[in-house]
C-alpha cells in the first residue's frame, strides 16, 4: 500500500535582486512508525529549489539522515535545474514499533544560480514511502516538528491503525457498504469525517456503528473510480479505492434455469432462475454478477415456453426473456417443488411452501427432512395435499438442506441458509416521522430498525424490525430515547437521538423570580410565572443542579404562577430549573448562604420610651445574623427575636430571646433600661379616721396593718389603697375584701402590701386591670371569677393558691414569670387564655391548672418537671406539645379530651406517664421504648393514642406484657428492636397489620397470643417463642426468615384464618406448632433442612391439599397430619430421605390421599399410621405407586404396627424380604385387600393375615 506525504510550500515569499519571485518552505520531515519488523523498500526525494549561500562548498555527495548512516544519491545531469535524488535503504531494517524521523535536506551550489544574492530555507519536498512486509494495511503517521527518536518522550501515541475492507459491487445508481475499523483508544479517538475523491463517481452516504466500527453507505452515481478518504481525530488517514461499474449491453444479460423439477402447470418464479449481468469497469475490462429477477406470471405447457421478466441493478430495470422446456406430462411425476421468501434466522422460524400436482390424490406426502439438525430443524407442516407449508427452525449460523419426500419416490429440496445475527454496533435507526413535536411521544411506528445479520458465506445484510420503544414524552432540545429490538430469539437495546424545537406559539415567557435570602439549614421560596396558553402549558418538573447544596420542597400555586420552596443545605450555589410540559426551561442560580458563627450577631432596639410594667414585643427588636455567601463574602439577615412575655420592670432589665437562623436556634441578650412607674398608692397616707370615713377597715397585722373590708360608700370603680394609715403601713388585703364588688374597675396597691388574702376579689366581674406590684403571695380564689381581666402579669417569686385565678375568662396571655409552682385550678376555665409563656423558674403544673382553658394552642414545658392530674383538661383547642427533657412524669388523664391534639412526642426516657394521659384525645404518639415499657400503655391505657411510634433511645427490647390488651390499631416498633417480650402484644385485639423490625432477633412466648385482627406476620430472624401468635383468628400469611431456626411448639395453632406459611430456615416445627388450622392450604418447606416435625404439629389442617418433606427429616411427631381431610398429594425424598419411622397416626384419617411415596429409608410404619385413609390404594416404600390397584414396599422395611393400614381400600400389597414383625391388626377392616405376597418361608411371621379378613397371604416357598 502507498502512502505519501507532501510538504505545502506556502511560505513567506523573498526576493531576488532582479525581482525574481522564488517560493521557499522549510526542511521536510516525515515521522511514521513501522511494526513486525518491516523494512523500507525505498525512499525518494524530489527538490525543486536549495542553495545556501554561506556553504558554497557543501559536500552533496553523502547526506546523513539522522543518525543513520544512509547514502544520498544525487544525478549529476541535474544540478543546473531541479534536482533528483534518492535514497537507497533496501537492507535497512525497522524494529517493531519503533520510530522513524527523516529529515532531509539537500543543499546544491549557488554558482549553479546566477542571479541569487541572499540566503534561502529549503524549497518545496515531496516523500513517497513503500512499504513491505507482512502487513500491508499499516502505514505511518504523519506528525509535523522534527522528533528526536532516542527520545522516548517525543514518540508520537500508539497508532489507532484504520483499516478499510467491502466485499461489496458497487453499480452505477445503486450501492454497497464499507467497513471502517480502527483501535479507538476506549472512546479517545474518533471518526473525524468521510470524503470520496470524485463526487461525480460515488458521494458517502449514512454513517452507522460505534466508534472504532462503522458501517459507510457508498451510492455509486457513474462508472469509474474514486477514492474514499478516512480521516480520524488524531489525524490519521486509510483510504479505499471504490470501482464503480456500469451495466454492459442488456442483451448479454443470461438466464439460467436452476429448478430442474419444473414440470406441466407449474408456475415458474423468481426463484427457480438465475440471470447473469455482465458490468464493465472504467478500465474497460468486465465482470458478471447475479440476481435474482422477478418473473411474469406464467403457467408452463408441454414443450417449448417463452418466459419474460425484469432484472433491476443500479436503479434500472431490465426486461429478460428465456425458454424453459417442458415433456410432456407423465403420470407418474408430480412437478413438486419448494419456494420460500422468508429469511431464516438462529433463533426464530421461517416457512417453506411444497406444490405439487397430487394426480387425483393419489400422490401424497411421506416424510419431510432437514440434512442437518443442528441447523435447523421441521416443525409443524399445514395444507392439503398437493400444498403443504412447513414451518422451519431455525437453531444455528449454516446452511441445511430441507427435503420433501411423495409416495412415488419424487423429492424436492430447498436450501435453507440460516442468518445470524451481526454485530449489534451496527444496528440502524431511522426516525421516519419528521411531524413530531415538543410534548409527543415517540412509538415503535415512528422509526425504522435495520438489523445486520451475516450468512454462512459471509455476506451481511440487513432487514427491518419493528422496535419496542421506552415510554418518553419529547422535550425541547436534544431527546435520547431508548428501547430494543428481538430478532433471533435475542433482544437489543437501541438509543438514539430526536431533536425537537418549541414553535414561537407555544412559548409561554417562563421567568423565574427569587426574593428569599435562604441559609443552609431554612427554606425560600421561588416564584414561577408564566402564559399557559389556556390552562395547556403545565409545570413539569423543578429541579436543583447540585442536590448537597439546595433541593426541592413543596410546590403551591396555580398553573401559570407557581411558588416552589427551596431547603437550603450547606453554603454553595446551585441551578435552579424548572420545566413546563411544553419543554419550555427557566433556570435561577441560587446561592444559599451559611451563618458565620465567628462574628457577633447585632441587636437592635426600636427607639422608643418603655415603662414599668410595659411589655417588650418581638417588633421592638432586630438582630442582624452574620452570614457567608458562597463567594466568602459576609452580608447580613435581619430577623424579628423570639422575646418571653415579660413585663419590664424598673432600672435596667436584661431579656434573652433567641433567633433562629440555618435551623439552629441562637440566644441574644436585649439590654432595656426602664424608669418607674408613677404609683399613686405610694405615699397615700390617711389617719384612721380618715380611713374610716373612706369605707375602710382594718387591724393590726405583723408589724403594721390589713385591710379587713372596704365598703365603697363614694361607688367609685377605681380605688387607691391607702399606703399607711395612721402610724402604720398596710402590708396585706384579708380574706373577701372586694368580693362581688361589681362595679370595681381598677384597683391600686401600694409598694408595702405583699400578701392579698382568699377570694379578696373574687367575682369582681367589672375589674379590668390590676397591678400586682410588690404582692407574693396570692390566697386562694383570690381573683376568681374576674371576667374582665385581660391581661396579668404575675409579681416575681409569687406563690399562688388554689384556683388563684380560675374562671378570669378575659384573660388572653400569661406569663409565669419567677413562679416556681402553680397550684391546683389556679388558671382553670380561663376560657379566652391563647399565650402561655413558662417562666424559666417553674417547675412544677398542679391538678387541674389549665382544665378547660379552651382556646390555649401551643404549649412549651421549657424547664417543668411535672404535669399534675387533669392539669389541662379540657383544653379542646391545644394542637401542640413541645415537651422538654427535663419533664419527667404526667399525671393521670393530664390531656384528656384536648380534641385537636393530633402529634406527641416524647423523647426524655425517664418519662412516667399516668393513666390515661390522652384519653378522649386522636393523638399520633413517638415515645421512647423505655416508656412503653412501664406498662403506662397496656389494657384501656393508652385511650386517646391511635398510632403510636415507638423510638429506640437506648433501651431496645420491647418488655414482658409492655402492651398487653392495648386498644391500639396500629404501633410501629422501630429498627434498632432486638427483642419483643413474652406477652408483649397479647389480647391487641384492634391491631390489623405488625411489621416486626430487621434487628428482631428474638420474640417472646405469647407474643402476639389472641391479636385476633391482626392478618400477616413475617419474622426476621432468631428466636420465636412457643405460642407466639396462637389464636390470631385473621391471620393469613405467616412468613419465617431464614434466620429463624426452630418453630416452637403452638405457634401458630388456633389460627383459623391461616392459609399460607413459608419457612425459609428453620430444622425444627414444634408440637402443635400449626393444630386446628383449618383454612392452611400451603406450607412451603423450600430447602429449609427441617429435620424434625413434632407431634400434632399440623393436626386438623383440614384444607392443606399437598405437604413436601423435606430430605433433611428425620423424625415426625404422632399425629403431626391427622385429620388433615383435604390432603390429596404427600412429597417425600424416596431414595434420599433420612426418615426412618411413619410414626403413630401420622396420616390418621387424611382421607383424601389415594398415593403415597414412603422412602426407602422407612424401617418402621407405626400404630394407626394410615389407619382411616379411605381412598389410599397405592402406598408405594421406596419407590412410583404402582399403576394397578395394590401396594408396593421396598426391601427397607422390618416392622408394620398394628392399625398401621386399618380401613385402607388397597387390593394388593407386596412386603419386603427385610420385613421381621407384622402385628395382629395391621390390616384391620382392609376389606378390599385379597392378595398379600411375601418374599419369606411360610409362617416366618405369625399372625396372618393380620386383620385382612378376605386376603390370601402367599410366601415363597
Amino acid at each position: 500500500m502507498i502512502f505519501s506525504a507532501y510538504v505545502p510550500s506556502v511560505l513567506p515569499m523573498k526576493l531576488t535582486e532582479d525581482g525574481t519571485v522564488l517560493t521557499p518552505s522549510k526542511a521536510a520531515i516525515i515521522n511514521g512508525v513501522a511494526t513486525k519488523g518491516i523494512a523500507i523498500k525505498d525512499i525518494e526525494a524530489h527538490l525543486d529549489y536549495d542553495w545556501d549561500a554561506e556553504d558554497w562548498d557543501a559536500d552533496y555527495s553523502s547526506m546523513p539522515v539522522n543518525t543513520k548512516n544512509v547514502g544520498l544519491k544525487l544525478r549529476e545531469d541535474t544540478l543546473s535545474k531541479n534536482g533528483d535524488f534518492s535514497v537507497d535503504a533496501e537492507d535497512w531494517k525497522i524494529p517493531k514499533d519503533s520510530y522513524i524521523d527523516l529529515n532531509m535536506k539537500a543543499k546544491l551550489p549557488p554558482q549553479k544560480i546566477e542571479t541569487v544574492t541572499q540566503n534561502s530555507d529549503v524549497a518545496r519536498l515531496s516523500f513517497t514511502l513503500d512499504w513491505s512486509g507482512d502487513d500491508t494495511t499499516t502505514g505511518p503517521k504523519w506528525e509535523g516538528g522534527a522528533i528526536n527518536p532516542d527520545n522516548p518522550n517525543d514518540n508520537p501515541s500508539t497508532l489507532s491503525k484504520p483499516k478499510i475492507e467491502s466485499s461489496d459491487t458497487i453499480v452505477s445508481g445503486g450501492n454497497g457498504f464499507v467497513k471502517v475499523t480502527w483501535d479507538d483508544k476506549d472512546g479517545k479517538i474518533t471518526l473525524d469525517r468521510i470524503i470520496s475523491s470524485n463526487t461525480d463517481i460515488a458521494t458517502v452516504g449514512d454513517i452507522t456503528g460505534s466508534d472504532g466500527n462503522k458501517t459507510v453507505v457508498v451510492n455509486g452515481l457513474k462508472g469509474g473510480t474514486s477514492t474514499i478518504t478516512v480521516t480520524l481525530s488524531n489525524g490519521e488517514t486509510a483510504t479505499y479505492e471504490v470501482t464503480v461499474y456500469e451495466v454492459g449491453n442488456p442483451d448479454d444479460i443470461k438466464v439460467t434455469v436452476s429448478n430442474k423439477e419444473l414440470g406441466v402447470s407449474d408456475s415458474v418464479t423468481s426463484n427457480d432462475v438465475i440471470a447473469s449481468v455482465p458490468l464493465i469497469a472504467p478500465d474497460g475490462s468486465t465482470k458478471t454478477i447475479t440476481v435474482k429477477p422477478s418473473i411474469n406470471d406464467n403457467t408452463l405447457q408441454a414443450g417449448n415456453n417463452s418466459l419474460t421478466g425484469t432484472v433491476t441493478i443500479g436503479g434500472q430495470d431490465y426486461p429478460i426473456h428465456f425458454d424453459v422446456a417442458v415433456e410432456n406430462q407423465n403420470s407418474n411425476k408430480s412437478g413438486i417443488k419448494a419456494e420460500s421468501n422468508d429469511t431464516f434466522i438462529a433463533g426464530e422460524t421461517g416457512n417453506i411452501k411444497f406444490n405439487w400436482n397430487t394426480k387425483d390424490n393419489s400422490i401424497t406426502l411421506t416424510g419431510i427432512t432437514s440434512s442437518d439438525e443442528s441447523i435447523a430443524t421441521v416443525d409443524t407442516i399445514t395444507g392439503e395435499e398437493g400444498s403443504k407449508t412447513v414451518t422451519i427452525n431455525a437453531l444455528d449460523y449454516g446452511t441445511t438442506s430441507i427435503t420433501a419426500t411423495l409416495s412415488n419416490g419424487e423429492t424436492a429440496t430447498f436450501e435453507v441458509k440460516v442468518y445470524t445475527v451481526g454485530d449489534s454496533k451496527d444496528i440502524q435507526v431511522t426516525v421516519n416521522n419528521q411531524d413530531l413535536g415538543v410534548g409527543d411521544k415517540l412509538t415503535s411506528n415512528d422509526v425504522t430498525v435495520k438489523v445486520p445479520i451475516i450468512s454462512p458465506d459471509g455476506e451481511m445484510i440487513f432487514i427491518e424490525r419493528t422496535p419496542s420503544i421506552e415510554d418518553n414524552t419529547l422535550k425541547v432540545g436534544d431527546n435520547t430515547i431508548t428501547g430494543a429490538v428481538t430478532v433471533g430469539g435475542q433482544t437489543y437495546p437501541i438509543s438514539f437521538d430526536v431533536t425537537t424545537e418549541l414553535s414561537d406559539d407555544m412559548k409561554s415567557g417562563l421567568k423565574a423570580e427569587n426574593n428569599d435570602m435562604i441559609v443552609a439549614g431554612e427554606s425560600g421560596d421561588i416564584k414561577f410565572t408564566w402564559d399557559t396558553k389556556g390552562n395547556t402549558i403545565m409545570m413539569n418538573t423543578v429541579k436543583s443542579s447540585n442536590e448537597s447544596v439546595a433541593t426541592i420542597g413543596t410546590m403551591t400555586g396555580s398553573e401559570g404562577d407557581k411558588t416552589v420552596s427551596v431547603n437550603g443545605l450547606q453554603c454553595g450555589t446551585s441551578t435552579i430549573t424548572a420545566t413546563l410540559n411544553n419543554g419550555e426551561t427557566v433556570t435561577l442560580d441560587l446561592p444559599i448562604y451559611a451563618v458565620d458563627t465567628t462574628k457577633e450577631m447585632q441587636v437592635e432596639v426600636a427607639d422608643k420610651q418603655f415603662t414599668e410594667g410595659s411589655t417588650l414585643n418581638t417588633d421592638d427588636v432586630i438582630v442582624k445574623v452574620p452570614l457567608t455567601a458562597p463567594d466568602g463574602s459576609t452580608e447580613y439577615l435581619s430577623k424579628h427575636p423570639s422575646i418571653p412575655n415579660k413585663n419590664l420592670t424598673e432600672g435596667t432589665n436584661t431579656i434573652t430571646g433567641t433567633v433562629t437562623a440555618g435551623g439552629v436556634t441562637y440566644n441574644v441578650t436585649i439590654t432595656i433600661n426602664v424608669a418607674a412607674a408613677p404609683n399613686p398608692s405610694n405615699g397615700l397616707v390617711m389617719s384612721v379616721a380618715e380611713a374610716q370615713a373612706a369605707g375602710w377597715t382594718f387591724d393590726v397585722y405583723k408589724e403594721g396593718v390589713q385591710i379587713t373590708g372596704f365598703k365603697n360608700v363614694a361607688f367609685k370603680s377605681s380605688i387607691n389603697v391607702p399606703n399607711q394609715i395612721g402610724d402604720f403601713e398596710v402590708l396585706k388585703v384579708g380574706d373577701n375584701v372586694f368580693q362581688n364588688q361589681t362595679n370595681l374597675k381598677q384597683i391600686i396597691l401600694p409598694n408595702s402590701i405583699t400578701e392579698i388574702g382568699n377570694a379578696s376579689f373574687a367575682g369582681c366581674s367589672g375589674l379590668t386591670s390590676f397591678n400586682t406590684n410588690k404582692v407574693i403571695d396570692i390566697g386562694t380564689g383570690a381573683f376568681s371569677g374576674c371576667t374582665k381581666i385581660s391581661n396579668l402579669t404575675i409579681p416575681k417569686d409569687a406563690t399562688l393558691g388554689q384556683s388563684a385565678f380560675e374562671g378570669c375568662t378575659a384573660l388572653t396571655e400569661l406569663s409565669t414569670n419567677k413562679l416556681s409552682s402553680i397550684g391546683t385550678g389556679a388558671f382553670a376555665n380561663c376560657t379566652g387564655l391563647k399565650t402561655l409563656n413558662l417562666g424559666d423558674n417553674l417547675t412544677s403544673i398542679g391538678p387541674r391548672a389549665f382544665a378547660d382553658c379552651t382556646n390555649l394552642t401551643v404549649l412549651n414545658t421549657n424547664n417543668v418537671e411535672s404535669i399534675g392530674n387533669n392539669a389541662f383538661e379540657g383544653c379542646s383547642n391545644l394542637a401542640q406539645l413541645n415537651f422538654d427533657n427535663n419533664l419527667t412524669n404526667i399525671g393521670n388523664n393530664a390531656f384528656q379530651d384536648c380534641d385537636a391534639l393530633s402529634n406527641v412526642t416524647i423523647t426524655n426516657t425517664d418519662m412516667r406517664l399516668g393513666q390515661e394521659v390522652f384519653k378522649g384525645d386522636n393523638v399520633d404518639l413517638s415515645v421512647p421504648l423505655e416508656v412503653v415499657n412501664t406498662g403506662c400503655f397496656s389494657g384501656t391505657k393508652g385511650e386517646g393514642i391511635t398510632d403510636v411510634h415507638i423510638i429506640i433511645v437506648k433501651e431496645t427490647k420491647l418488655a414482658d406484657r409492655a402492651l398487653e390488651n392495648c386498644i391500639w390499631k396500629k404501633i410501629i416498633l422501630p429498627e434498632g428492636t432486638t427483642s419483643i417480650g413474652n406477652y408483649s402484644l397479647s389480647e391487641c385485639n384492634n391491631i390489623t397489620s405488625f411489621t416486626i423490625p430487621s434487628t428482631v432477633k428474638n420474640i417472646g412466648s405469647y407474643a402476639f397470643q389472641n391479636c385476633n385482627k391482626l392478618t400477616s406476620l413475617i419474622t426476621t430472624g432468631g428466636s420465636v417463642g412457643n405460642s407466639a401468635f396462637k389464636g390470631c383468628t385473621n391471620l393469613k400469611q405467616l412468613t419465617f426468615d431464614k434466620n429463624t431456626t426452630s418453630i416452637a411448639s403452638n405457634i401458630a395453632s388456633g389460627c383459623t384464618a391461616l392459609t399460607n406459611v413459608t419457612i425459609n430456615g428453620a430444622t425444627s416445627i414444634g408440637a402443635n406448632a400449626f393444630k386446628d388450622c383449618k383454612n392452611l392450604t400451603t406450607v412451603s418447606m423450600g430447602d429449609s433442612g427441617v429435620k424434625s416435625i413434632g407431634d400434632y404439629a399440623f393436626f386438623g389442617c383440614s384444607s392443606l391439599t399437598e405437604i413436601v418433606i423435606p430430605k433433611e427429616t428425620t423424625t415426625i411427631g404422632i399425629y403431626a397430619f391427622r385429620g388433615c381431610t383435604g390432603l390429596t398429594k404427600v412429597v417425600m425424598y424416596t431414595q434420599e430421605s433420612r426418615l426412618t419411622k411413619i410414626s403413630e397416626g401420622m396420616f390418621y384419617d387424611c382421607t383424601g390421599i389415594s398415593e403415597i411415596n414412603i422412602p426407602a429409608s422407612v424401617k418402621v410404619i407405626g400404630y394407626s399410621a394410615f389407619s382411616g385413609c379411605s381412598k389410599l390404594k397405592y402406598p408405594a416404600i421406596g419407590g412410583s405407586p404402582g399403576t394397578g390397584s395394590y401396594g408396593k414396599v421396598s426391601p427397607s422395611l422390618t416392622t408394620i404396627e398394628d392399625f398401621a393400614f386399618a380401613r385402607c381400600p388397597m387390593n394388593f400389597i407386596n412386603l419386603p424380604e427385610t420385613l421381621i414383625k407384622i402385628e395382629d391388626v395391621a390390616f384391620s377392616k382392609c376389606n378390599n385387600l385379597t392378595t398379600i405376597n411375601i418374599p419369606k418361608v411360610s409362617g416366618s411371621i405369625s399372625g396372618a393375615p393380620w386383620g385382612a379378613v378376605n386376603a390370601t397371604v402367599r410366601w415363597r416357598n
